[in-house]
């Protein structure tokens, strides 16, 4: 007879308890993303070079290839516009 009563419960609440288990692992979840985002993340050290050997001297960049001025070759009338 208890199973039978069991039954009846389960049946009437299954909809309610259904909704209460996806509401409190929401609830739960949503705590835990909270305290997620609050915990404070470990710095980077901050760099420090003092104690170091002067860093090189970057090399001189190619010079530059001659290239001819082209302005000059142009016929007359022939602006670019």
């Amino acid at each position: 007879m208890e199973d039978v009563v069991m039954g009846a419960f389960f049946r009437r609440y299954a909809l309610l308890m259904f909704v209460m288990v996806i509401t409190i692992g929401c609830m739960i979840a949503a705590i835990q993303t909270f305290l997620a985002i609050n915990v404070p993340q470990e710095k980077p050290p901050v760099f420090d070079n003092r104690g170091m050997a002067e860093p090189e001297t970057a090399p001189e960049p190619p010079a530059r290839r001659w290239e001819p001025d082209y302005t000059e070759s142009r016929p007359e009338g022939s602006e670019l516009r």
